[in-house]
């Protein structure tokens, strides 16, 4: 999936000079932006992932960048960048118009993203971090949380109540927790709706009957989408 980004997004060359906050960052900086984009150190794709279109270069420019901010992302190699902000950042390149290649190459990434959620104990971004960017990027509930009551993929149950219980908190307020739903608050509450609706917690309940389980987390996670839901 990262080779077809290369692939689909090579054509998107940098310009001999990039806009860049000249009070913020220097020449120097934005000339670094022109190196090998493949093997771009990572702390360097992080602060560009950081300034892209608000201090740093257009929305054609963020293409160029495309492959390797998501190739550094799958492998949880971004120092400081928050993978919501990273997956969000889609949304400021209005993704959702760009080439059927383009955007089709970007949404199997997330695919991919979420596929590592349901499957791997140790996932590059975790659930919370995910289902943020997710919603961001989509700005409303993303497809992979819309089709989740109907996953059978290994973590899916796991992965919700994980979920809830990262929520915990806010869920009684009907909010989410991440700081980065500031900036969707329509998706965070769009999002909101949809775990509070009954195939949620209904959800929960027939994955823990029939595999058997018994642990509270599990239970408390269903108890806590019933409580906010009868706010």
């Amino acid at each position: 999936m990262i080779e077809q980004l290369y692939r689909v997004f090579s054509r998107y060359a940098l310009p001999a000079r990039m806009v860049f906050c000249d009070y913020c960052d220097t020449a120097e900086y934005e000339e670094s932006l022109h190196a090998e984009l493949s093997t771009m150190p990572a702390e360097l794709v992080d602060k560009y992932t950081w300034d892209a279109m608000h201090h740093t270069g257009n929305q054609l420019d963020f293409r160029h960048f495309v492959p390797r901010i998501y190739q550094l992302l799958w492998r949880d190699e971004l120092p400081f960048a928050d993978p919501e902000m990273v997956i969000g950042r889609l949304a400021h390149a209005d993704w959702q118009d760009w080439s059927a290649a383009e955007h089709d190459s970007v949404r199997g990434v997330l695919d991919g993203l979420w596929d590592d959620a349901m499957r791997r104990q140790a996932p590059p971004v975790d659930i919370d971090s995910l289902v943020c960017g997710l919603g961001l990027a989509f700005r409303g509930v993303p497809p992979h949380v819309e089709n989740w009551t109907t996953d059978n993929r290994p973590l899916a149950a796991p992965r919700l109540v994980e979920f809830v219980l990262a929520n915990a908190s806010e869920l009684p307020e009907q909010r989410l927790g991440d700081p980065w739903w500031e900036q969707g608050r329509e998706a965070m509450e769009a999002l909101v709706t949809w775990l509070l609706t009954p195939r949620v917690a209904a959800f929960l309940r027939a994955s823990a009957e029939a595999t058997q389980d018994t642990h509270p987390e599990t239970s408390e996670a269903v108890r806590l989408l019933d409580s906010a839901a009868a706010r």
